[in-house]
């Protein structure tokens, strides 16, 4: 059996429900409206910081882009170029040369700056303010390895000698693990690169420029032409896009765009952080209210809860003990509800009596009336002079039909309170199909089988016959005017089966239904004793029906049309005959 909630349970848990109504759509809507606050206040932090880095971003360039038009601009700077390209065939002239494009290049601003300047030309002469005074001399090249590696030269070779912002990288100029970021720019001769010019930094020196991103633990992106120049390990993937709030910066002056961008799942543990106390508040006047909910749900509940524990030791063998219950005053429902049950039980008391008195003679009377109504009286004499005028007149039909219905009288009326056995039942079946052969002649056929085991096996009278009788009544029609019926009696373990049979008209689905109906109203002991019982097979099947389960423990019965046409009845009970009884009901 599914166990179900008691009173109090469902009392306590209406009494939660709706408080928590208003308080979860309380705690939605804030929380919802905090979501979109901190999501506002996000953005906006992004957009003030991006335009931070973006302006941080252009001083950058722009110190980077004068230094190096700076050096293209001195004119000594930009011929000597030239010579070390063209006419640097002595070490006098390569001494020289170094000279003045170190003169240039190492000046006090530069050297004290966080810039890198770096001069190098395709045959590998290399300078820069980087340690000017320690290595670099007219005999000094760089490695065609070093030139290889980057990767960004061929970028800088079709940018006709204008500058290009470099993406961040390891320093490939320098003998030391250090990520840089740089401008580049090709000094031209009309028609040959003649050098190149870099200006770079250490992003170490430049962690100013990102600092707003790292408090705002954002993802930053740097792009120039359409080419990423920095990105740190926060910024997301392309396909986790809409998983991330983004907000985006354009310089005007140099084109280097700025994303900024923030993790959604921030956002929201940000919002919950800010909404956190406002749980903790309302899950401690939960508790409160729970325990509110409960302590009073626990007042309400209690005398219900004790005048269900009393009924639950009522029984019928206790209905006239007197019943004492509390006096509840406070409460006067339960209090009128205790009186009325007290009431009630002593007048199921006395009509319980009264009904075992009244069933016990009605049905001793039944049994009777069920008995008397299949019992014909004929006189036997006259059935003998009957016979013997038939004799007389040269129609043994009629002798023979006076024979067999003696036969059918005899077995119906003789001891109507003993019981009969399958092969009696049986045989006396089939004197009633023999004497309707003399009627119907070659329109009725009939089978009869029986199961050895069940001959000896006893059966109340007259049990059988009316299913018969009611096969013949209705089988017959226009489509079907011979019939065949079959009974068989059959034992399957320690159960017996009667079946009834006919090859007929079969029942329709309204009078399977008619049937069914009358037959249980009977057994209730409810049907109308007015109504057509004809209709429905009369009133023989539905006392057999009666007879069999007043007499038999677990007995079924069914009707049914069988799936190649004509009606069929199936009745079967155990061998043992409930209650022990050995008289014939």
């Amino acid at each position: 059996m599914k166990k179900t909630k008691n009173f109090l349970q469902k009392l306590v848990f209406s009494y939660l429900v709706i408080a928590l109504i208003p308080i979860i759509g309380f705690v939605a809507v804030f929380g919802m409206n905090k979501y979109h606050e901190t999501e506002k206040n996000t953005m906006s932090r992004l957009t003030s910081s991006a335009e931070t880095v973006s302006a941080q971003m252009d001083r950058i360039y722009s110190d980077m882009s004068f230094i190096s038009i700076d050096l293209l601009s001195r004119g000594e700077f930009y011929s000597t170029t030239k010579k070390l390209f063209y006419n640097s065939k002595t070490p006098q002239s390569q001494r020289e040369y170094y000279r003045i494009l170190v003169d240039n290049m190492v000046t006090y601003s530069l050297a004290n700056s966080i810039y890198q300047v770096i001069f190098f030309n395709p045959e590998g002469y290399f300078i820069s303010n980087y340690h000017y005074n320690i290595d670099y001399h007219y005999g000094s090249r760089i490695d065609e390895e070093v030139i290889g590696r980057l990767s960004w030269l061929p970028e800088v070779q079709n940018k006709a000698g204008t500058e290009l912002l470099l993406p961040v990288q390891k320093n490939a100029f320098f003998e030391h693990d250090k990520d840089v970021i740089g401008l580049g720019r090709a000094i031209r001769d009309p028609g040959s690169i003649i050098g190149y010019i870099v200006v770079q930094a250490d992003m170490e020196q430049l962690s100013y420029v990102f600092e707003s991103s790292s408090l705002l633990h954002a993802g930053v992106r740097v792009m120039s032409e359409g080419r990423v120049i920095y990105e740190n390990e926060l910024f997301p993937k392309e396909q986790d896009y809409d998983r991330y709030l983004m907000a985006s910066k354009e310089s005007a002056s140099t084109g280097i765009t700025i994303i900024m961008t923030k993790t959604k799942a921030d956002i929201l543990k940000e919002a919950v952080e800010a909404f956190f106390p406002l749980i903790v508040q309302g899950m401690v006047m939960l508790v409160i209210m729970i325990f509110c909910i409960a302590a009073y749900s626990r007042k309400l509940s209690r005398p219900l809860i004790a005048f269900t524990k009393r009924l639950e030791k009522v029984t019928l063998d206790n209905l006239d003990m007197e019943s004492e219950f509390e006096e509840y005053h406070d409460y006067y429902e339960i209090e009128y509800l205790c009186h009325a049950f007290a009431d009630m039980r002593n007048r199921l008391n006395f009509m319980i009596n009264e009904t075992i008195v009244y069933k016990s003679l009605q049905m001793e009377e039944r049994f009777r009336a069920l008995q008397s109504q299949m019992n014909p009286h004929f006189m036997y004499n006259t059935l003998n002079v009957i016979g013997i005028m038939g004799l007389e007149s040269g129609d043994n039909r009629i002798n023979d039909a006076c024979i067999k219905l003696s036969e059918l009288l005899r077995y119906s009326i003789s001891d109507p309170y003993s019981n009969s056995t399958f092969a009696e039942e049986f045989d006396n079946i089939e004197s009633y199909l023999e004497l309707m052969k003399l009627r119907y002649e070659h329109k009725l056929n009939y089978k009869i089988t029986l199961d050895e085991l069940l001959k000896p096996v006893e059966l109340p009278k007259l049990v059988i016959q009316p299913f018969v009788e009611n096969a013949l009544e209705h089988a017959f029609d226009k489509e079907h005017k011979s019939i065949e019926v079959h009974l068989s009696g059959e034992l399957e373990g320690d159960r017996w089966k009667i079946i009834i049979s006919d090859n007929g008209r079969g029942f329709t689905e309204e009078n399977l239904e008619s049937l069914q109906k009358e037959v249980e109203s009977f057994l209730k002991n409810d049907y109308d004793r007015t109504k057509n019982v004809a209709q429905v097979g009369g009133i023989g099947v539905r006392n057999t029906i009666a007879r069999l389960g007043l007499y038999y423990e677990g007995f079924n019965y069914s009707f049914f049309n069988a799936e190649t046409g004509g009606a069929v009845v199936v009745l079967s009970s155990c061998l043992k005959e409930k209650g022990g009884r050995d008289a014939a009901v």
